[in-house]
């Protein structure tokens, strides 16, 4: 008598194996995207669009100087490793987060975003 394997089994278990693997593989091709290209970064789409309005607001104000290049939002530390650490604080714990610590930083950056009252403002109470 010959007993013959359930090939169900073992063809389900290949299957689900492959499906697994191409979920995997994206996911690997997902995040070696995400830290080749800046502008998929939550906290870089941010920076470059800061940038961006400095730079607008200089020209506006007729100032001839272009800071694309020379504006460092992080802080005068030009290291790859802590703006990659900045960008995964944003996308794990949020924007927010990764903000007051640019903020604590970069003393420029911290004066840009800081609240200012002029006087001529009134409140009103009831």
């Amino acid at each position: 008598m010959c007993v013959v394997p359930d090939i169900y089994f073992y063809f389900y278990s290949l299957m689900i194996g492959g499906v697994l693997m191409i979920v995997y593989t994206i996911a690997n091709f997902y995040t070696i995207l995400w830290i080749s290209v800046r502008p998929l970064r939550r906290l870089g789409k941010f920076i470059n669009s800061y940038r961006k309005g400095v730079n607008g607001f200089h020209r506006k104000q007729q100032l001839s100087k272009d800071l694309t290049d020379t504006l460092d939002v992080h802080g005068g530390l030009k290291s790859l490793d802590f703006e990659m650490l900045i960008d995964l604080l944003a996308e794990k714990m949020g924007l927010e987060i990764a903000l007051r610590i640019l903020a604590t930083v970069d003393s420029e950056f911290r004066e840009d975003w800081s609240a200012t009252l002029r006087d001529h403002v009134t409140f009103l109470t009831q």
